[in-house]
């Protein structure tokens, strides 16, 4: 398929790093990122990631990525060579206020994002295993705050991350129907590290935010044509793909959400490839003549 493609803007995890400890975690295959770093010398390749803003930015300069990138869900829209910012997305106050005195605290293990780090409560629920976990795929150990200090810097939240197990993910979205006063404030959406098999991800992020957002202030901001390729795995990646001209899933189960409404939206200009830890990504390259 000879295309003509202007820009690339995607998803990273499960995309182009899977749960290969040393071979696609933390960093792509050495495949990928030759076949990333080549690319990028011809057009822009933008992360677009749920990820927050200091690992975004360390995989962008792991890989020569020097432009604009959007991490925490679409609340940072950043250059981590220039240290420019489109313009950063906060979470109201008002709802983080709530946020703390709500029983999530005690039931699910809670991550706050700011620019920077980010913090665990230290009298709430944190779960060693995720911790763990968190900190290989993040790349950072997390500050453990009291409740007061968050309440002093809320100010500054980009994004809270629930981490759940699976079979969990109903409880939690019950809670979420019992708060929705509170909860309809911000914006969210599932997610999921295929380093962390068995469990979800539940991301707030503030209200009007997203990728699709973010996606669209970057496309105006470098004023891109409408060429441009989008890449995710999961079906919450469509909210920033379903706008561009070419689309391509990365399919990391037989049961993929994303597949299928691509298969349904799309009659043409779309490429259905290999997992991630298949470096599904090459199959993209290789198909739209990109390396």
């Amino acid at each position: 398929m000879d295309k003509k493609i202007d820009a690339i803007i995607t998803d990273v995890d499960g995309v182009m790093i899977g749960n290969r400890k040393g071979v696609n975690f933390p960093y792509p295959s050495n495949d990928v990122t030759n076949a990333l770093v080549n690319i990028s010398n011809k057009i822009p390749v933008i992360l677009c990631s749920g990820k927050y803003k200091k690992t975004v930015a360390d995989l962008a300069i792991h890989l020569g990525l020097n432009n604009y990138h959007i991490a925490d869900g679409g609340s940072s829209i950043f250059n981590p060579y220039t240290g420019d910012d489109i313009g950063n997305k906060f979470i109201d106050n008002d709802f983080v206020s709530q946020f703390i005195d709500n029983e999530l605290l005690d039931s699910f293990h809670v991550e706050f994002y700011y620019a920077d780090n980010y913090k665990l409560i230290n009298d709430s629920k944190i779960d060693d295993f995720i911790l763990n976990k968190r900190v290989e795929i993040l790349g950072d150990q997390p500050i453990k705050a009291s409740r007061q200090d968050i309440l002093n810097t809320n100010n500054n939240l980009l994004k809270l991350v629930v981490v759940v197990k699976d079979d969990e993910k109903d409880r939690l979205n019950q809670l979420v129907d019992d708060c929705k006063s509170v909860f309809g404030e911000v914006a969210s959406f599932w997610t999921s590290h295929p380093y962390l098999e068995n469990y979800s991800l539940f991301v707030i992020t503030p209200n009007g935010v997203s990728k699709n957002y973010a996606t669209k202030e970057i496309i105006s901001k470098l004023g891109l044509s409408d060429n441009i390729l989008g890449i995710g795995d999961s079906f919450s990646d469509w909210s920033f793909m379903q706008n561009l001209k070419y689309v391509a899933c990365i399919k990391n189960s037989q049961e993929c959400a994303l597949e299928s409404i691509i298969r349904e939206q799309r009659k043409d200009n779309f490429v259905i490839a290999k997992s991630v830890n298949e470096d599904g990504l090459m199959d993209v390259f290789n198909e739209l003549s990109l390396i």
